[in-house]
């Protein structure tokens, strides 16, 4: 298989349109992980004003013990959400370079033999 996908990725024909392909795939995956990543930053804005609004009314009198439930469920949703966000920030997925077809100084239909 691998010695398939090297006689026929030296076409420079094949290897473009290798090479086409893949970047269609990966910016398509890039833009998954950005809405994904943007939900989660929203998410996160939101939690963060609840936990404002919620540290407001103990401040103004509401009984924390009323509260605590509501700050720890805010507090652990948001401890998810960040681990969901940093691990999207390091998606291997999206980190996988490809590298140019080196010049071979041979036409598409010479030999693929290796010296």
């Amino acid at each position: 298989m691998l010695s398939a996908l090297q006689s026929r990725l030296t076409d420079p024909a094949l290897y473009a349109a290798f090479c086409a392909e893949y970047a269609r795939c990966m910016r398509e995956l890039r833009s998954e992980t950005n809405a994904t990543r943007m939900v989660s930053k929203n998410e996160l804005t939101k939690l963060a004003n609840e936990r404002d609004t919620l540290i407001q009314a103990i401040k103004d009198g509401v009984s924390a013990s009323e509260v605590v439930d509501d700050l720890a469920r805010n507090s652990a949703r948001r401890e998810a959400v960040e681990a969901l966000l940093d691990g999207a920030e390091r998606d291997p997925r999206c980190a996988v370079p490809i590298e140019p077809l080196p010049a071979t100084g041979r036409g598409a239909g010479a030999s693929t033999e290796r010296r």
